[in-house]
Formats: structure tokens, sequence, C-alpha cells
């Protein structure tokens, strides 16, 4: 029975060692899955501090890549996130790129698309509307006219073929909210 606890150190450090192996091959395997891979940052300055609006997109070919926009606090705290399919994005991403074209459509979809540098540039939202004029709303119309209120800085991307997401940062207090999208009118 004695002979046993002298092993007991080497079977901890070989058990711990076996998941790591696993999970560093988890990640190979992953970043093999994803032939196109790329990257973009913008800084948004915002009342004397510096925003951050990151974007990446990766997949198995680049038109099938997922694209992720994120805005982060200038702590580095992420305040917004949303991941979209490139193909649902004809308005920022070529279907037919590369990635090196991949690159230039990311830097080109976090160029900022607001009418104006804060919300109070978006329609008003007349009470007793369904909606705002050529907007379609993800937030209460409190929550919106609020924004427009306070004069949020106000961050526009596109988020399909006919309309720009928008989403109201609160820099004092370290918040963001989807407002929704703007509709561009029709001919």
């Amino acid at each position: 029975m004695k002979r046993y606890w002298m092993f007991a150190p080497l079977l901890a450090l070989l058990a711990c060692g076996q998941p790591q192996a696993t999970a560093e091959k988890s990640a190979t395997s992953a970043q093999a899955q994803d032939a196109c891979v790329a990257q973009a940052t913008r800084n948004w300055p915002i009342g004397g501090q510096t925003f951050r609006v990151d974007a990446s997109a990766h997949g198995p070919s680049c038109s099938m890549a997922e694209a992720t926009l994120i805005i982060r606090a200038p702590d580095g705290a992420v305040l917004f996130s949303k991941t979209y399919a490139i193909s649902q994005i004809s308005l920022s991403f070529n279907p037919n790129g590369d990635q090196g074209t991949l690159n230039d459509d990311l830097n080109s979809w976090i160029e900022n698309q607001a009418p104006g540098a804060n919300a109070s540039s978006l329609p008003a939202w007349p009470a007793g509307a369904e909606k705002p004029p050529q907007f379609q709303p993800a937030a209460t119309r409190d929550v919106y006219e609020g924004a427009r209120t306070a004069q949020r800085p106000l961050f526009c991307y596109p988020d399909d073929g006919e309309s720009h997401a928008c989403v109201a940062v609160d820099a004092t207090a370290h918040s963001a909210v989807l407002l929704g999208s703007r509709l561009f009118e029709r001919d």
C-alpha cells in the first residue's frame, strides 16, 4: 500500500496534461475549418474618450463567413455585439470576394454610417405611432426617444441589403442599446 503513494503526483500530472492536449487539438481543428479569417478595428472618439469598434469574420470559405461587430468601452468592456452571415449584408460584403476583399469589406462595414453624431438625428417617434418613419425599432418608444432626447452618440452600420442598424451609446454609463434599423426609401 505504501508504494502507491509515490505514483500519485505522477498520475495527477498525467491526468492534468490530457485535457490541455485535447483542448489544443480542438482549437487547431477549429482553425483548420476556418479557411477564411479577417479582422478590422476603428477608434471612435466620444466626449474625450476613445471607444473601439471591432469587426471579425471567419468561415469555411469567404462567401460562407460570419461577421461580428463589437463596440467596446475605453476599458475594453463589450457594450454591444452582433453576428451576421456576410451573405445577409449585401451592402457591405462581396459574395465572391477572397480574404483580401473580406478585410477591405470589414473596414468599410465599421465606418459609422449614422445620419448625424447622435441619436437626435434619427426621426422622431410620434406618440401613438407604431414606429418612427423609415425606421424599424428594436427598442421601445421610451428607450428610443430617451436616446434622442439625451443626444446619445450614435453608431450605424449596414445590417442587410436595405437598412442600417443603429446603436446608441451612453458614454457616461458605458452602456449601449440597439435602437433598430434605418430603412432606405424606395423609389
